[in-house]
């Protein structure tokens, strides 16, 4: 999805911007610290997020009562929400967790599943996760994606993208867009 978004902020031109993705759309839940790129190392975090240009585009995992809102007067924040099929968010998991010492996590694929399965991983219940974002699908401010579609429906899902966020496309820049942002 980053890929996706920088290529449509670029006109299906992502090399014209020296910015690393990390600058362009830093995750919001490693607020504890700036991105490495980041030349001001004096900067709050808050700051750097705050006084970024609009349009501000951000990751996040946040379950939606966590997301931030926008301040009254302002208009909507909007969320691309991208849902995954359980199996293949629980393998990835799997592997994250044994990658990161963090969660000291040394054990079988089987042992992973059960803790998924019981709800007692670091989101919590995938399930729950996922019901909270979909209860909302038909927000004007929300847009619900499978990571299924944007595999096997790209060029469709580049059009819903930019027409959800406001950026002007053309059918070059979708393609460039699609060809940049493929899955491999």
């Amino acid at each position: 999805m980053t890929q996706m978004m920088k290529c449509l902020q670029t006109r299906g031109e992502p090399e014209t911007l020296s910015i690393r993705l990390s600058m362009l759309f830093p995750w919001v839940d490693a607020v504890s610290e700036l991105p490495p790129e980041c030349p001001d190392r004096n900067m709050s975090v808050i700051d750097f997020l705050s006084n970024r240009p609009s349009p501000r585009f951000y990751k996040s995992h946040a379950s939606y009562s966590m997301i931030a809102r926008a301040k009254d007067g302002e208009p909507p924040c909007k969320y691309l929400h991208v849902m995954r099929h359980p199996k293949d968010v629980c393998v990835s998991l799997y592997y994250h967790m044994l990658s990161f010492k963090l969660f000291e996590y040394s054990g079988p694929f089987s042992e992973l599943f059960d803790l998924f399965i019981h709800e007692m991983v670091e989101l919590g219940s995938w399930f729950e996760y996922e019901k909270a974002w979909w209860e909302h699908r038909n927000n004007d401010n929300v847009l619900i994606l499978t990571y299924e579609d944007m595999h096997a429906k790209t060029s469709e899902v580049v059009e819903k993208v930019a027409n959800f966020v406001g950026f002007e496309t053309t059918p070059e820049i979708v393609q460039k867009t699609v060809e940049k942002s493929r899955f491999k």
